[in-house]
């Protein structure tokens, strides 16, 4: 098991850890819907509904999780382009994940999203 324990890491890796006052969570990084950050801490959204507060910042995912499917499209949100259902140009941009959850995209990120997803679907034929 690939997992990040703290030094910097590859983006490799297919599981995280995440600590918890009761012990520690160990993530399929598949699993992962989205994060939203909140101050120094990060809700990760997971496939089965659940969520999990990490006290890390979104930034420390960000350089953790890999580059190919794990997007940040805002200051405060980092998306997995593998539960993105449509990209919408309207009003500045969003996004609408599979399970339905509305998201706005930074002006300056919707290129770069789009690229993404494209670079993602060719690499996948």
């Amino acid at each position: 098991m690939n997992s990040n324990q703290g030094g910097k890491s590859n983006k490799n890796h297919d599981k995280i850890i995440i600590s918890q006052i009761q012990g520690h969570n160990i993530i399929d990084v598949e699993d992962i819907v989205r994060l939203t950050a909140e101050d120094n801490y990060t809700t990760l959204f997971l496939k089965d509904k659940n969520k999990i507060i990490a006290s890390k910042t979104l930034k420390h995912f960000e350089e953790i999780l890999p580059d190919d499917s794990f997007v940040r499209i805002h200051r405060s949100e980092i998306i997995n382009i593998l539960f993105l259902k449509e990209i919408s140009h309207v009003d500045g941009g969003s996004v609408v994940m599979k399970d339905g959850t509305v998201i706005a995209i930074s002006k300056g990120k919707l290129p770069y999203l789009v690229d993404k997803v494209k670079e993602h679907s060719s690499s996948k034929t």
